[in-house]
């Protein structure tokens, strides 16, 4: 297990849900065989957050082996291709990348895009900048 990552689901949690970590190299495969390992058979994994964090492949095993009860992705490793076997599971729900798709987040993002572009065409920096370009004057 990767030291700081959180050692809850030992405890005998049901869920555990991964929504707010980032895509990084530290985050690649964060949740593996390992990992999977040490959950409850009734637990349910998660992961709304980015794709790779979770290694499908380490995850059809423990589902097919009953490690965890189920799953429920919003992400894939491959996106849009799913790992073999994983929409055949029972145990298994499948969005297609829509976990955000509510009425109050969406509105929150359109907010934001168009805060961030008025922000460029102002010359000043974006409030939610991805990257790190300068802006350019008329």
């Amino acid at each position: 297990m990767r030291k700081g990552f959180p050692h809850f689901w030992k405890k005998g949690n049901p869920i555990f849900e991964e929504n707010s970590i980032q895509g990084t190299e530290k985050t690649h495969h964060l949740m593996r065989e390992r990992e999977l390992d040490l959950m409850q058979p009734t637990a349910i994994l998660i992961n709304t957050s980015r794709g790779p964090v979770v290694e499908e492949r380490a995850l059809v095993s423990a589902l097919k082996k009953g490690k965890i009860a189920g799953a429920g992705l919003d992400v894939y490793e491959r996106e849009p291709r799913l790992s073999p076997g994983l929409a055949k599971r029972e145990n298994v729900v499948l969005l297609p990348h829509i976990g955000s798709a509510i009425e109050d987040t969406r509105n929150q993002m359109a907010l934001m895009a168009a805060r961030n572009a008025v922000a460029m065409l102002r010359g000043k920096r974006p409030p939610n900048i991805v990257n790190h370009c300068q802006p350019r004057g008329p």
